[in-house]
C-alpha cells in the first residue's frame, strides 16, 4: 500500500489524540455491560472524531480534487469478489481476527501488522449507539494507521463465509474483522491488492469507508 499524503499538523494532532483514546477506551467500552457504561467510556473522544472526519474530508478534497470513481457493475463486482477471496484466504492462513473487542486488543498491541479492516452491520444495528461509536473509533484508528477499511451490510453472508471459531466452534462477533499480515516473508495477496486499489479510488472522492456488497 502506498503512503498517503500527511494531513496538516492540526489534523495530525487530532488523529493522534483519537488514536491514544482508542487504545485506552475501546477495550474498556467493549467490556462494559451497560449502554450507559459504554457511552461514558467513549464520550470524550466523539468531538475529536468529528474534528478528524471534517478535516479529513477537507484535506482530501484539497489534495485530490474531485475524481470520478468507477461506478460500473464490473468495478463493484470485482471488489466484492476480491473481499470474498481475501476473507477465505485469511481464514485458511489463520490471519483473521473477528470481534469488536478482539480487534480492539489487536489494534492496541500490534497495529503495524493489520493489513485490512471490515466493519459489518445490519439494519437493526443502526440504532445501536454503542456499536456506532465503536465504528467511529475504529475508523479513526484505521485512518491514523494507514489501514484500508470497508463496510459490509450483511452479517449473515459474512458469517457464512468466515464461519464459527475453529477453536471452540462457537458463533463469533462479525461486526469487526481484521486481516493480519501472515508470517511468510514477501507475502502478497492479489485480492488484498485489488481492495487496496478500490479503497484508494474511493478516498479520491471522499468516501473513506466504502460499502462493498458480498457475492450471492
Amino acid at each position: 500500500m502506498g503512503a498517503r499524503e500527511a494531513p496538516p499538523a492540526a489534523g495530525g494532532a487530532a488523529a493522534r489524540a483519537i488514536n491514544r483514546a482508542v487504545c485506552r477506551l475501546l477495550p474498556q467500552s467493549a467490556r462494559a455491560e451497560s449502554e450507559e457504561g459504554k457511552r461514558s467510556c467513549l464520550s470524550e473522544v466523539l468531538p475529536l472524531a468529528a474534528e478528524l472526519s471534517a478535516h479529513a474530508a477537507m484535506t482530501l478534497e484539497e489534495i485530490h480534487g474531485q475524481h470520478a470513481l468507477p461506478t460500473d457493475h464490473d468495478w463493484m463486482q470485482g471488489a466484492s469478489k476480491a473481499l470474498h477471496e481475501l476473507l477465505v484466504s485469511a481464514q485458511r492462513r489463520g490471519c483473521l481476527t473477528a470481534g469488536v473487542y478482539e480487534s480492539a486488543k489487536l489494534m492496541n498491541v500490534d497495529p503495524d501488522n493489520v493489513a485490512f479492516c471490515v466493519l459489518a452491520a445490519d439494519e437493526e444495528d443502526e440504532g445501536d449507539i454503542a456499536l456506532q461509536i465503536h465504528f467511529t473509533l475504529i475508523q479513526a484508528f484505521c485512518c491514523e494507521n494507514d489501514i484500508d477499511i470497508v463496510r459490509v451490510n450483511d452479517l449473515a453472508k459474512l458469517a457464512a463465509i468466515v464461519g464459527p471459531s475453529e477453536d471452540s466452534g462457537e458463533p463469533r462477533d462479525f461486526h469487526c474483522i481484521l486481516i493480519m499480515n501472515p508470517s511468510e516473508e514477501g507475502w502478497k495477496d492479489p485480492a488484498l491488492e485489488k481492495l487496496n486499489s478500490f479503497c484508494e479510488a474511493s478516498r479520491n472522492v471522499n468516501d473513506w469507508v466504502p460499502t462493498v456488497p458480498l457475492p450471492e
